[in-house]
């Protein structure tokens, strides 16, 4: 009798972790390609791909991570008007490549690349990275 109800609690605990496991996005695997600068460490620079990473598993169902990077010169043309609009002191903007699988995101194109998808962090002094928001444009 034991038996029979230790196997259902195995059951049950693997249903639950394939339904968590399949609604996330796919990180593992992805390159993290950072590029010389003279802002940020890089320590600092994969802090913020961390965010990027663990929030794209949280509210990217359906698809997976092929890379985030880091580009000096693109990020910092941007990255003023960023940390004014969000009242902080730095903002970091990082871009990515994706793949949508299927049609379980809503919100994205199915089966499609997106290519240059961008990502808006800012902190104040001593503060860790906050995502503020992502997308085109």
């Amino acid at each position: 009798m034991d038996e029979v109800i230790n196997m259902k609690r195995i059951l049950v605990m693997i249903l639950v972790l394939s339904i968590v496991l399949c609604g996330c996005g796919k990180v593992s695997g992805a390159k993290l390609e950072i590029g010389e600068s003279a802002i940020y460490s890089r320590a600092e620079i994969q802090a913020a791909m961390n965010v990027v990473k663990n929030h794209f598993r949280q509210g990217f169902e359906g698809c997976t991570l092929l890379n985030i990077r880091y580009d000096e010169e693109e990020s910092r043309s941007a990255a003023l008007d960023w940390a004014e609009q969000y009242n902080a002191k730095e903002a970091i903007v990082l871009y990515s490549d994706f793949l949508v699988i299927g049609n379980r995101n809503p919100t994205l194109n199915g089966n499609s690349k997106y290519e240059n998808w961008s990502w808006v962090l800012v902190r104040n002094p001593f503060g860790s990275w906050e995502l503020k928001t992502s997308g085109y444009g």
